[in-house]
């Protein structure tokens, strides 16, 4: 009866049907009052979440599954994405994409220290790579809903956020060494080619 039905759906099964009902209403709802409905999802997971109304709880859940939504559409992106294309975009890869990491990171890294007091040099240096990077999944989402991945700046805004993608790989040997932590150089490098190699396969 529904006793049973709700006992069954109950725990983690509940979030994840709540989530899918949620997505299923706030994509056509978003769209009709023509926004994007990557706002909605953020609307919708905060006010979903913990810190909101607290009806999905099983945040471990959640996380698990939007892991593998982004591994999906990096997997996507790059099966648009040929070496003629990154050839042809190697300005905007490597001029635009460089420029903007290094002057947002040198900024959050000089202001870090306003909002955070007694923060190290290494820890300055880390919060300012942390913020100088973009969620490709939400830029790239909002470029298509709006028909802009073919125009100059769409092309511009791809470049930057390749970049950063290809940026993560030495931020992942520099925290550790920035943190204090026992590893080596060779240790921490050995540790992020395993893992560049392991989503490059």
């Amino acid at each position: 009866g529904l006793a049973e039905l709700r006992h069954e759906v109950e725990g983690p099964r509940a979030d994840v049907l709540i989530l899918l009902l949620a997505t299923a209403t706030v994509i056509p709802a978003f769209k009709r009052m023509n926004l994007s409905p990557v706002l909605g999802f953020l609307a919708t997971g905060c006010l979903l979440g913990p810190n909101g109304m607290s009806i999905v709880s099983d945040v471990t859940t959640i996380e698990t599954i939007a892991e593998f939504g982004i591994v999906f559409f990096l997997f996507e992106m790059g099966i648009e994405l040929s070496v003629e294309r990154l050839v042809q975009m190697k300005r905007d890869v490597f001029g635009l994409g460089l420029a903007q990491m290094s002057l947002t990171a040198s900024g959050c890294a000089a202001l870090a220290p306003l909002i955070m007091p007694g923060l190290t040099p290494a820890s300055r240096a880390v919060v300012g790579s942390g913020l100088a990077l973009s969620s490709s999944a939400f830029v790239l989402q909002l470029l298509r809903d709006k028909d802009d991945m073919n125009t100059r700046h769409g092309r511009a805004a791809f470049g930057i956020l390749l970049f950063q993608d290809l940026a993560v790989v030495p931020m992942l040997v520099a925290i550790p060494l920035l943190a204090g932590g026992t590893k080596t150089v060779m240790a921490a490098t050995r540790a992020a080619l395993i893992k560049s190699s392991i989503a490059l396969g």
